[in-house]
This record gives C-alpha cells, sequence and structure tokens, in this order.
C-alpha cells in the first residue's frame, strides 16, 4: 500500500524537486537550520526550497525527512507529508515528536483507520502521546462516535492534558454537548500563552460559529488566517461566517484567494 501511494504522488515529487537550487553550498544542517527559521517565521515556500535541498544533498538522513514533512504538512499537503514523515521514521529517527505530525496529517487527509492503526513506540513521552491521542479523538468526533472520543480524553487526562492539541480536542468535545461558553474559555486560555496559534484560533471560530456568535467567529478567524502557515480551511470558515452576516465582498475575497 505505501508503495502505490508513492507511486500515486511521484509528480507531485517531481514537481517539488524542480524547486530545488544551490544543493552543495550549505552543509545539510546549516540547510535544515534554515527551513526551521523559515518556517518559524511562516516563510513556507522559502522553508521548503531548504528542506528540499537539503533531501537532494542527504536523502537518508531520518531528520531531513521529518522537517520536509513538517515544511509540507504546514503547506497543506497532508498526503506527501505523511510519506515524508514515514520515511523518517523507516530511516530510525530518534525522538518522538514525528509521531504527532503523521497523526495530524493522517487526520488532515481523513484517513481514520490508518490513524488509530498508528503503532507507537512503547516508550513514547507522555506529551507525544497525548498529542497522538488528541487527533485521534478529532477524527472520533469527526465521525460522531461521541462515547469513544470521551474515553481517549480519559486517557489523555492521564498523559499531558495540557498538551496544546489536546486542549483542543477538550474543547470540541465541550462544544459538542453543547456547552460552548466552558469550550471558549479553555481555548482563551491557550491563546493567552500561545498567541499565534492559528489552530486555537480556527477553534475557537468553530466554536463560536456553532454557538451562533457569527461577529465574534469572524474576529477569532481572522487571526487564524493571520497565523496560518498557508490559510485554507481558515479562509474556508472565515468566508461562510462573513457570508451569515452580509460580507459578501469579503467573502469573495476569501474564496477567489483559496481558488488561486
Amino acid at each position: 500500500m505505501k508503495m502505490i501511494r508513492l507511486i500515486a504522488f511521484l509528480p507531485a515529487y517531481l514537481v517539488l524537486l524542480s524547486a530545488c537550487d544551490g544543493v552543495g553550498e550549505k552543509s545539510t544542517s546549516e540547510l535544515l537550520l534554515a527551513a526551521q527559521a523559515s518556517l518559524d517565521s511562516r516563510e513556507v515556500q522559502e522553508a521548503r526550497v531548504h528542506a528540499l535541498n537539503a533531501a537532494a544533498q542527504d536523502p537518508q538522513n531520518p531528520s531531513v525527512r521529518a522537517v520536509l514533512g513538517e515544511v509540507l504538512l504546514r503547506s497543506n499537503d497532508a498526503a506527501v507529508a505523511e510519506i515524508e514523515f514515514e520515511k523518517a521514521i523507516e530511516l530510525g529517527l530518534a525522538g518522538d515528536h514525528v509521531y504527532p505530525l503523521l497523526a495530524e496529517a493522517l487526520l488532515a487527509q481523513g484517513k481514520i483507520g490508518d490513524l488509530q492503526d498508528l503503532q507507537l513506540p512503547p516508550d513514547i513521552d507522555a506529551t507525544s502521546h497525548a498529542a497522538v491521542l488528541a487527533f485521534e479523538t478529532e477524527s472520533l468526533m469527526g465521525a460522531g462516535r461521541i462515547a469513544d472520543a470521551a474515553k481517549l480524553l480519559q486517557q489523555i487526562a492521564g498523559l499531558d492534558p495540557s498538551q496544546p492539541d489536546a486542549v483542543l480536542a477538550r474543547a470540541r468535545f465541550l462544544a459538542t454537548l453543547s456547552r460552548s461558553a466552558q469550550a471558549e474559555q479553555m481555548i482563551d486560555g491557550l491563546v493567552q500563552t500561545r498567541p499565534e496559534d492559528y489552530k486555537a484560533w480556527l477553534r475557537l471560530g468553530q466554536v463560536r460559529s456553532d454557538s451562533g456568535d457569527d461577529q465574534g467567529a469572524i474576529d477569532a478567524l481572522n487571526r487564524a488566517v493571520e497565523f496560518a502557515y498557508v490559510p485554507g480551511i481558515e479562509r474556508q470558515y472565515r468566508a461562510l461566517a462573513l457570508l451569515r452576516v452580509g460580507e459578501t465582498e469579503a467573502a469573495r475575497r476569501d474564496y477567489e484567494e483559496l481558488a488561486n
């Protein structure tokens, strides 16, 4: 199955590799640092070039594959990111941080079965484990399996309930139970410590939309669009909220951006 996916996405790889230039001018470690710095600055295209150059220079380096996967994930290219994360694991990447990223890529593609079957190291650290379970919780809630989601949230509580993705999963769970005020309170606490967390602003916008606070949703979604690496779903939700309050011109601009 992995080979089929790799063949299916080979054209995408060829397109991505065409962006590589200057290979050999910097060391692999320098390229990785440049890629991470660009990603931290939300310069996604620049990060992509650095990461691809590093991959061309040292294709068997698991850290390179993990960084490239994260760049692709933040570029909304979850399918190819999944391949990179799996490659990093196959190459023996040290550390557990790649597993939440792989889980996030699987969730982004709606691969609920693969996410639930994800094999974790027996000694995975509690924070990474909580993050993986948070993404699995999100998938269960998306499938309407609320009771199963509640069980996973109990597991997360024994690991690291303060992990950001775990907080957002619990907030969604509360909103599903029509406890929107509590959900908002949880997310507000998160953005106080992580003011540029686009996923937190997106979730706040979703909770407010569901509770009928369209203007409050737009305010939150404005921040989500501002801080997202490549605004996609953030623009979609904002456009819908804008339409509900009659801001058709602003909604049209969001849809035009999504089409470009």
